[in-house]
């Protein structure tokens, strides 16, 4: 007869420290905030620093590679873009790093793995257990340690722990493989278009509106009274616009098309997409199906010579975030018009080498697409075998 057991017992932890935002500069040691996370990672390129010499002074909120931090203030679960709740696994790129506060760093103790602890945080179970526990108001929620340290769960042999957190690990090994060969994949193209359309410029090119090369067209206004539990299509918003990852995952569903929903907003694979209010001008391809396009995101169209793939890396040059920010209205809350966008210039080369980036990038641009539909099959794969490791329902042969 298997027994479930407290995690608290398993673990050891340590509270984030609540750095000070005057100590934060471009050097120095990494401090991670709730804000820097992914779904499963630490997203480094937006962490802040503080000197080493004050960072010193803080060495026992360190975090180290394969650490698993859990956040706990936040959204609510329930929310698409939850927070509080969430789990990480920290990354090499982030070993050393201090963590910073509404966080929490857990480390196994001898009796259980590291890696299947992970796993078992990031289990369905224990996001709906989070959700029944979470207190707070509408618009945050938070746990406590006493909260995650009661959470109850099988935990086999250290011998099946490992052997699970092994077929785990090799289904993430491949996906982490795939989104580094994909970021390779986006850099030659990005550096490809900067080489070709931004450094060799010269005083022949034409200068001309961005909207005469491509179009914004913008999503369909959905009302939430139309959302239905595991409906057939996704309704994508800005939540789901991250800075070059699509992130669908929790999206509000529809059973039925609205009739004046127009062809741009059924979205298609490799569809390109940019945010138009809050963190504005993020860009992503759609990489599954059956998704729609909702208001305050724009669909990236090429026009007559020009092309999606040209668009996509326009908008996903370095500077772009920065230009279109200051493009954009709003106090609270930033605005981006697409028509304005539109009317920015533009230095046109060329037709033929507008047709020659196509040519040259479209190889590699397919590949890309293919690795994003690889790694969302991987991810189903492994959401569909983790719990059913974790309950028993599944059990892994041991020598």
């Amino acid at each position: 007869m298997r027994v479930k057991y407290v995690i608290g017992d398993f673990v050891e932890h340590k509270k984030g420290f609540a750095f000070k935002s005057r100590w934060f500069n471009k050097t120095g040691q990494l401090v991670v905030r709730v804000s820097d996370t992914t779904s499963n990672s630490i997203e480094i390129s937006k962490c802040e620093r503080i000197d080493y010499e004050i960072a010193s002074q803080f060495a026992d909120y360190s975090i180290s590679t394969g650490d698993v931090v859990i956040m706990t203030v936040g959204s609510w679960p329930s929310n698409p873009a939850s927070v509080v709740g969430k789990v990480i696994k920290v990354p090499t790129k982030a070993n050393g790093a201090l963590l910073n506060q509404n966080a929490v760093r857990l480390r196994a103790k001898t009796n259980i793995d590291q890696n299947f602890l992970y796993y078992l945080l990031k289990n369905k179970d224990f996001s709906s257990y989070i959700t029944s526990v979470a207190q707070g108001s509408a618009n945050q929620a938070s746990i406590t340690l006493n909260d995650i340290f009661s959470y109850e769960a099988f935990i086999p042999c250290l011998q099946e722990q490992q052997a699970i957190a092994e077929i785990l690990s090799s289904i993430d090994d491949k996906i982490d493989l795939l989104n580094r060969q994909n970021e390779t994949l986006e850099a030659m193209a990005q550096t490809l278009f900067r080489q070709w359309f931004i450094e060799e410029a010269d005083d022949s090119w034409e200068e001309v509106e961005l909207g005469e090369l491509v179009s914004l067209p913008g999503g369909y206004s959905f009302k939430s009274s139309s959302y239905s539990a595991n409906g057939s299509f996704k309704v994508i918003t800005i939540k789901a616009i991250q800075d070059g990852r699509f992130v669908a995952d929790g999206a509000e569903t529809v059973d039925d098309l609205p009739s004046n929903l127009k062809n741009h907003q059924k979205l298609q694979i490799g569809d390109a997409l940019i945010s138009l209010t809050g963190n504005v001008g993020r860009v992503c391809l759609v990489d599954e199906p059956n998704c729609l396009l909702n208001q305050r995101v724009s669909k990236i169209v090429g026009k007559k010579h020009c092309d999606t793939i040209w668009g996509y890396y326009y908008f996903r040059q370095p500077h772009m975030i920065e230009q279109l920010t200051q493009l954009s209205k709003g106090t609270a809350q930033l605005n981006l018009s697409p028509i304005e966008t539109q009317k920015q210039k533009v230095i046109l080369p060329q037709t033929n080498r507008i047709t020659d980036y196509y040519s040259a990038v479209l190889p590699n641009h397919e590949k890309l697409l293919m690795n994003k539909r690889h790694i969302k099959s991987l991810q189903d794969l492994r959401d569909a075998l983790l719990p059913k490791l974790m309950s028993g329902e599944v059990r892994v042969k041991l020598d």
